[in-house]
């Protein structure tokens, strides 16, 4: 019986390659995942925190155009999960007002607080 000769240029590759080769794939791409997920959250907690300050200097300014501030609590129409609380504290002459943003990012609660002092009246 004839063999047939074993050919010595052979180009596949070895178990110990194709290992190597996906062990350093997942050493790469684990903590690239990590990086990307971070991102994600990073830019969820600031687009929500930038939409908590617009609402707060918004009822700022009308209050401040109304020229006094009542206490009152109320939510955003426009934005559901923002809600704002205004507090009005007498300070002298002045009044120190208080407006506090309410919203939630990724269930922990969060709150804005912006404060000015307006004449007392």
């Amino acid at each position: 019986m004839e063999t047939m000769p074993i050919s010595k240029n052979n180009k596949g590759f070895t178990l110990i390659e194709v290992v190597s080769a996906l062990l350093i794939l997942v050493v790469v791409a684990v903590p690239l995942t990590y990086i990307f997920f971070q991102g994600s959250w990073g830019s969820e907690i600031s687009g929500k925190r930038a939409v908590a300050l617009n609402f707060a200097q918004q009822k700022m300014e009308e209050i401040i155009a109304e020229g006094r501030a009542v206490e009152e609590e109320g939510n955003f129409s426009e934005a559901p999960g923002y809600t704002y609380r205004i507090s009005v504290t007498p300070d002298g002459k002045m009044h120190l007002v208080t407006v506090t943003v309410f919203y939630e990012v990724m269930g922990k609660s969060q709150r804005l607080s912006l404060s000015t002092l307006l004449p007392g009246g």
